[in-house]
């Protein structure tokens, strides 16, 4: 899984800041098909070695193309989500959520900090 280090509060000489580091995945959520209606919630298991109980974790559609939709039917569909059952070391689950209901499979992307 990709991790970027960022520099946070560095002066102009580039000394007495500090450093962040950025772990980034992208998750699949799929909501069913359209055959067999449409669903509010979506749940998907992520593997993260690298998640601790401290880490801010921060969820959003990722805006791409899939088999099933469009880049922008996420803002459409109202797509949400957020991360709960945090397993330190493991992972978590990502829940995603559509307001009125949708269908297939959208991207998202997850920060951690």
């Amino acid at each position: 899984m990709p991790r970027r280090t960022f520099y946070r509060g560095a002066g102009a000489d580039g000394n007495g800041g500090s450093t962040i580091d950025i772990h980034a995945v992208q998750v699949e959520i799929d909501f069913g098909h359209a055959n067999g209606g449409e669903d509010s919630v979506a749940v998907s298991a992520v593997e993260a070695e690298w998640v601790t109980e401290d880490h801010i974790l921060l969820c959003t559609p990722a805006g791409v193309a899939t088999d099933d939709h469009e880049p922008h039917d996420s803002a459409l569909e109202r797509i949400t989500a957020f991360v709960a059952d945090v397993d330190p070391g493991v992972g978590f689950n990502v829940v995603a959520s559509a307001p009125g209901g949708s269908w297939g499979r959208y991207v998202l992307n997850i920060l951690g900090q």
